[in-house]
């Protein structure tokens, strides 16, 4: 039941069509961990408050019809003591003392609450991302990649309008971050440019877009490696134990259950040091059962794989825009594909091409023609860097000089001569003619 409602609420929020300024690496992060993590929590929630978490067995049973809710409670937020198949149940106070200390668990009680801060923490970089690329760009980006992916669906006419439109609006925001100033301290703010690249932070130059889109890919990274060592620490395992997850499954394949881990204990005990009735202290030790750590072990096994995946995954995506966005040939080669579709790139361009992408594009038209592509297509991409070349290409030609052009003058010297050539060629033309 949980499961079909899951299933209804994706497809009214439409995840497998989303569109968006990320890649498949960030979708994993902010849509399909948070999904994930909801479910999770949802199932987990269910189990814990809605159905049994606990039950707690005490062979002597004081009077009272509420005392079994009492010891269950107690129990649950208390916490217990999980025992090995080896080990003795303590005898004395002191014993048990230490065995609380050491070896009480506490976390089952949290794991709604500790899942549903993880889908938060997944979410944060997206929050990030979205108010970037809505208020510090000069346009909402976001809207030009979901007007692009319409036109690719669009019918002839509309289609031409909708590319119209984000050709328009990146151009103008293109312009709007174009250096208009000169002087000697932006000339060494250029060659700076030129030697450490998208390090040199700045709209003018067109590096602040992609360098934040850096920023945010590295904050997704650091949150999925951060969670895996959430999860360990919540869970209360040894700290050497980084590959938690690995070591669950494999524990669990060969067969070594809780019993001989003291990891997710299906069976632990429960210790009342201070029970007072009628004036005086008495002391109980409880057995108490944990269904809900079967949930517990299996969930927490998929989500220590799940968080890994993401994290090398987000980890891969790094350098591979890095290659993307650093290297000017593969910035070129991006943009001469999409002329070469049109049939609009010459080799007599190719300087041309360059200025078009180093000096027009920068580095963050690029980006955004990237994640054009990735949700739109490349033919959509095609039609838009077809637009701005040509505009480009019109700005250009006009500032140079049009047809031939015109011949000097003749000297003075040169004119009066040729002047007396003229009339003695038509005095002999009136003597011949007598």
């Amino acid at each position: 039941m949980v499961a079909t409602e899951f299933i209804d609420f994706l497809n009214k929020l439409h995840v497998p069509d989303y569109i968006g300024v990320e890649d498949f690496a960030d979708k994993l992060s902010f849509l399909y961990s948070v999904l994930v993590l909801m479910l999770c929590t949802t199932i987990v929630t269910v189990k814990q408050y809605l159905m049994s978490a606990i039950a707690c067995y005490i062979p002597t049973v004081p009077s009272g019809s509420d005392f079994d809710k009492f010891l269950e409670n107690f129990c649950w937020v208390h916490g217990t003591i999980p025992l090995l198949s080896n080990e003795l149940i303590p005898q004395t106070m002191d014993e048990w003392a230490y065995f609380d200390d050491k070896y009480r668990i506490n976390y089952y009680q949290w794991v709604p609450f500790m899942l549903g801060l993880q889908c938060m923490l997944f979410y944060i970089p997206r929050i990030v991302w979205q108010l970037i690329c809505c208020n510090r760009t000069g346009t909402d980006i976001e809207h030009l990649v979901v007007v692009a992916h319409q036109a690719s669906n669009a019918a002839p006419a509309d289609r031409s309008k909708l590319v119209s439109h984000v050709t328009a609006s990146l151009k103008g925001m293109l312009y709007q971050h174009r250096e208009y100033r000169h002087g000697r301290v932006l000339e060494a703010k250029k060659r700076l440019f030129d030697a450490c690249g998208l390090l040199v932070v700045s709209k003018r130059l067109g590096t602040w877009l992609a360098f934040t889109y850096f920023v945010i890919k590295l904050l997704y990274l650091t949150n999925s490696v951060g969670q895996l060592y959430l999860m360990q620490r919540f869970l209360g395992f040894n700290a050497t134990l980084t590959n938690f997850g690995a070591k669950l499954a494999d524990y669990m394949l060969s067969g070594r259950n809780w019993e001989q881990t003291r990891i997710f204990p299906r069976i632990s005990f429960c210790y009342f040091a201070d029970l007072r009735q009628l004036g005086s202290t008495n002391r109980y030790v409880a057995q108490c059962v944990l269904p809900v750590n079967m949930l517990n072990e299996k969930l927490y096994i998929f989500l220590w794989y799940w968080t890994a995946m993401v994290a090398i995954l987000t980890a891969f995506s790094i350098p591979l825009w890095l290659m993307r966005l650093t290297f000017a040939k593969s910035r070129v080669r991006f943009i001469k594909k999409f002329l070469r579709i049109n049939e609009q790139f010459h080799r007599s361009d190719k300087q041309l091409v360059k200025d078009f992408t180093e000096n027009f594009l920068h580095h963050d038209g690029i980006f955004i023609l990237r994640m054009i592509s990735m949700n739109a297509g490349d033919v959509i991409t095609s039609e838009v860097v077809s637009e701005l070349w040509k505009g480009f290409y019109a700005e250009h030609n006009s500032t140079e000089p049009v047809g031939p052009e015109p011949s000097a003058p003749l000297p003075l010297a040169d004119h009066n001569e040729d002047k007396a050539l003229e009339k003695n060629h038509m005095a002999r033309s009136r003597k011949s003619f007598v």
